[in-house]
């Protein structure tokens, strides 16, 4: 998985702060019935804070609709079906 803008402060703002890399960024995916499972935890770096990781979905994962998701740090999420 990749991600990027994984960085502090609000980037449309008047700070001059230099924005800042997230240490960490717990990846999880959600299940259609609001199971949450932990899949990595990615370190983001440079100054557009960019990852990149490498994952496995389990193979207990409920098949159908499923979303990967940053713990809340955006809104941002990836929607996918888990297919047998």
């Amino acid at each position: 998985m990749r991600g990027k803008y994984y960085v502090t402060g609000c980037q449309d703002s008047v700070s001059r702060a230099e924005p800042e890399p997230i240490a960490s960024v717990r990846l999880t995916l959600t299940e259609a019935d609001g199971r949450h499972i932990a899949l990595a935890t990615a370190h983001s770096s440079g100054k557009l804070g960019t990852f990149s990781v490498t994952t496995h979905i389990p193979g207990d994962v409920a098949r159908g609709q499923a979303t990967i998701g940053d713990g809340g740090i955006s809104s941002a999420g990836v929607k996918l079906v888990v297919l047998p």
